[in-house]
């Protein structure tokens, strides 16, 4: 064999060592960094998906919040990694359309049995979707519904992490226990069920969520609006993310001066206008430069209800 031949040889052994031994250190960092990992097995709406997570992965792994999300995106710029990385290859609803299971302001239930997900849309929310939270440019959003689905977990930030990661989990501490506050302040949910201008929405209510709960009042709307100086919080949470008419713009049930109903079979309603109310809307009364609006009609929809305590 001639001296450039072994040469050859020892070039070829040396380069693949390097490339084995960086293959089995994990490749790339930035991989080795990427805090999420998702469940093998699926679990229901009914199951602590927090205590999932664990078993799975270890003490050091909890069911990933939005708001870690939210964070992931704002220090990467680009959810592209995020996606690729948890197999979020497909927009909901299509084959492959991936679902995972996440906490949000410190809950994993929105109400009743729909647990809070992630899914993927690249901009297109169907109208019948509740998108409680969306982000960068509606590429994913946060919604609520019952079924299982695998969970999406994120390592704890341990003591030995850089100075920016243990940073950045101090801030999402923070922002958890304030999204915790607001979200245990904000007394008004939404019925799962839809219900008809004929049925005592009071009573749908208390079946949903308990004999604490009643119909939200328009006053009680109007009252909100003067302590917080905003609607933006109150359209966020009951999901009225679209204007009346719009795809996706929905009407919830609401009674007025102890009223249900206004006349014959029409049933007072709330829906969301930003200033523009149709000629044809009998608007009984309206907030925060028409932002919304009381109306009324006949027709089967969610309930705004409120809690007394």
């Amino acid at each position: 064999m001639g001296v450039n031949k072994v040469i050859i040889y020892l070039l070829v052994f040396a380069f693949g060592s390097t490339v084995l031994a960086y293959a089995e250190r994990g490749g790339d960092s930035r991989h080795r960094d990427f805090p999420f990992k998702v469940t093998s097995n699926t679990y229901s709406e009914s199951q602590n998906n927090e205590n999932a997570c664990e078993n799975e992965f270890g003490s050091s792994y909890h069911l990933a919040s939005w708001s870690e999300i939210v964070n992931y995106n704002q220090t990467h710029g680009s959810l592209d990694s995020f996606l690729r990385h948890v197999g979020m290859n497909a927009v909901y609803g299509s084959e492959g359309g991936l679902t995972l299971h996440v906490s949000y302001n410190g809950q994993e239930i929105y109400s009743g049995n729909r647990h809070y997900f992630i899914s993927r849309h690249d901009g297109n929310i169907p109208g019948n979707y509740l998108a409680h939270e969306t982000l960068a440019h509606k590429k994913i959003a946060l919604g609520s519904w019952k079924g299982s689905r695998k969970a999406l977990c994120s390592a704890d930030v341990k003591g030995g992490d850089n100075f920016n990661r243990k940073r950045h989990s101090a801030q999402n501490s923070d922002n958890d226990r304030h999204s915790k506050r607001e979200s245990r302040k904000f007394p008004f949910k939404v019925t799962e069920q839809t219900y008809s201008e004929s049925q005592r929405n009071e009573y749908s209510c208390k079946r949903e969520f308990g004999n604490s709960y009643r119909l939200a009042s328009w006053s009680d709307i109007v009252r909100y609006n003067q302590t917080r100086g905003s609607l933006d919080s109150f359209l966020r949470h009951i999901g009225m993310n679209a204007v009346y008419g719009a795809e996706g713009g929905r009407t919830l049930h609401v009674s007025y001066r102890g009223q249900e109903i206004y006349s014959g079979n029409r049933h007072y309603f709330i829906s969301r206008h930003d200033g523009n109310i149709p000629g044809n809307y009998l608007a009984h009364e309206t907030l925060a430069d028409k932002t919304i609006a009381l109306g009324s009609w006949k027709g089967s929809r969610n309930a705004l209800c409120i809690s007394e305590d």
